[in-house]
């Protein structure tokens, strides 16, 4: 006798449905009620679950909040994430798919995939981020991050420039014009006043940082630690202020509720200021430093 899919127990579709992508399961859900009421309207969160830790994303039960806790498990809305990140992942492979008044939604599913980026227990090791390899896959080529379309808000610059400063070079930077942008940028004392606090802030004395302040001070250090040049075949380096060295280090067993200082910023720091190739500065010192340029 034949036997139809509908004869088959959920337990056993929604098992075969983790190993589709997930924009295959929706026209699974189209092909009759039941099929469409197991995947969509039902409040158990297994399917959804299952079907995110599938993908190649960091488990956002381990990720830790900036007051330094885990989100409650139950807190966790798995098919909007997993909603969220499959269409800003159709936007990155083809940004013409993008509707209008999308670009911010993107750009913020974007930065929580990055903030939920799963710490590490060590500079050492195979521990990196699952997220921060997606991103540097999805955004190296610096298309989406750099293209300003008419209209864009402050917030949408602002979202921009702050995952350009994580994620690190882009071809963008590799033109001499840019360069000097950057340049001119950092070093125009206008830039400065008591209202941002004369660093790298807002200028409405609210003591936000100002993204594309800090970009053009990412971007001109970055020109000292490797050459990028507009006529070269641009391959997207791996610099210690890019993607992935802004992962979390986080070791084994700390209870960061009893912790004082997790990120172990207290201590006699060293502090270099250099005159010289930073390379050069690089490969002669192997202790601990700060590099302010100057």
């Amino acid at each position: 006798m034949p036997v139809t899919l509908a004869l088959i127990p959920p337990e056993i579709i929604e098992q075969v449905l983790v190993f589709l992508d997930p924009l295959d399961v929706a026209p699974f859900s189209q092909t009759c009620k039941s099929f469409y009421n197991l995947v969509y309207p039902t409040q158990d969160n297994h399917l959804w679950r299952a079907l995110y830790l599938a993908q190649p994303f960091d488990d956002p039960r381990r990720a830790v909040t900036t007051h330094l806790d885990r989100p409650p498990h139950e807190s966790i809305d798995w098919k909007g994430l997993l909603q969220a990140i499959v269409r800003a992942r159709t936007v990155l492979l083809d940004p013409s798919k993008c509707r209008p008044g999308e670009r911010e939604a993107i750009l913020r599913t974007l930065i929580k995939m990055l903030r939920d980026a799963t710490p590490a227990t060590s500079y050492k090791g195979n521990t990196l981020s699952g997220n921060l390899i997606w991103l540097v896959a999805m955004l190296r080529d610096g298309a989406f991050l750099t293209y300003h379309t008419p209209g864009s808000t402050e917030a949408e610059v602002q979202m921009r420039a702050y995952l350009l400063v994580h994620l690190g070079l882009t071809q963008c930077d590799t033109t001499n014009a840019n360069k000097a942008a950057a340049l001119a940028y950092v070093y125009d004392l206008r830039n400065y006043g008591q209202d941002s606090s004369f660093g790298p802030y807002m200028s409405d004395c609210s003591g936000r940082i100002n993204w594309v302040h800090l970009h053009a001070i990412h971007r001109a250090i970055a020109m000292h630690l490797v050459d990028l040049h507009e006529d070269e075949p641009f391959v997207f380096p791996l610099i210690p202020i890019s993607m992935p060295y802004c992962q979390s280090i986080i070791p084994h067993g700390m209870d960061l509720a009893k912790e004082r200082d997790w990120a172990g910023v207290e201590g006699l720091w060293h502090c270099s200021f250099s005159f010289i190739d930073h390379r050069e500065l690089i490969r002669k010192c192997s202790t601990p430093f700060l590099l302010l340029a100057v």
